[in-house]
């Protein structure tokens, strides 16, 4: 059986966990499949051979895109290389924009047909990308009911499929077994403290954070903090930060649901975390930091 090649790109960690979760699902209905691209951790995991790891490319911010300019263009570059060696039967991209609308063009100029899985925002900003969109993405998969009005409305064929992470986002413990696993106290107010899943986001929320529970172990007393790492993130820099915080903080890496559901409280980065935590149904506070330019 001759292999069908797909290329699948999620330059960010919200798009390799979608990206993954894709993936499996469709080897289940056609083991010829074979993925290749831009992914994670969650993507190698489910046999996608990446190319470049998103950890090299996932940035926010203007100041931040400039800095990572030489590691974006050698992906970009990569998967050019990848796509004329090797023809797509199909092109799958994840969310990340700025980056996937450009493949988007030059695929169009390959005859490589595009499908688009979490559509760019442009109901908020960038509805100068729709024509774009209509003339590099052959079908648009969108998480929000009113997307796939506004894109039909353009005559581009959008799909909605709903956002996974609605049925994903729950513990799978009760309250018991987190805490012993844990050795949590029943008896404290809990607040979980989430950085964000890049890399420059840790860097620049992860001290601030642990200062306000220092602030708020002073005013409330006796509280317990947990510090959520994602997978990809070093452990010693989140050491580093708590030890310079003097905030006796638990690292956990990933059961991100669990412990928000024994939490009273989060403080969370802006991102998929903050639809998560709302899921999860723990009271929350978003913050972000980035680059004083930015």
């Amino acid at each position: 059986m001759n292999p069908i090649n797909i290329l699948i790109v999620a330059g960010e960690p919200s798009g390799d966990l979608h990206a993954s979760d894709l993936v499996r699902n469709m080897a289940k209905l056609d083991p010829a499949l074979k993925f290749y691209g831009i992914g994670g951790e969650l993507s190698r995991a489910v046999g996608v051979e990446t190319l470049c790891d998103i950890g090299d490319i996932s940035v926010f911010g203007l100041i931040e895109v400039i800095q990572h300019a030489c590691p974006i263009k050698k992906a970009f570059q990569a998967i050019l290389e990848r796509v004329d060696k090797e023809i797509p039967a199909l092109a799958i991209l994840i969310d990340y924009p700025g980056f996937n609308l450009r493949l988007a063009r030059e695929l169009k100029k390959r005859s490589v047909p595009v499908a688009y899985y979490i559509s760019p925002q442009v109901w908020a900003w960038g509805a100068d990308r729709i024509p774009m969109i209509k003339k590099c993405v052959r079908k648009i998969f969108v998480f929000f009911k009113f997307e796939e009005e506004l894109y039909k409305k353009h005559g581009i064929d959008a799909e909605f499929v709903g956002n996974p992470i609605v049925d994903a986002a729950r513990p799978d413990l009760s309250r018991d077994e987190i805490l012993k696993k844990y050795g949590l106290s029943n008896k404290k107010k809990t607040i979980c403290l989430l950085p964000g899943s890049r890399q420059d986001e840790m860097h620049r929320l992860l001290g601030p954070m642990l200062g306000a529970a220092k602030k708020i172990r002073e005013r409330l007393g006796d509280v317990q903090f947990i510090a959520s790492k994602f997978r990809d993130l070093p452990v010693e820099f989140f050491e580093k930060a708590r030890k310079a915080s003097g905030v006796e903080a638990m690292i956990v890496e990933g059961d991100t649901y669990n412990i928000l559901s024994v939490s009273d409280f989060a403080i969370v980065a802006s991102g998929t975390a903050t639809l998560e935590t709302a899921l999860v149904g723990t009271p929350f506070v978003i913050t972000y930091r980035t680059n004083l330019f930015t």
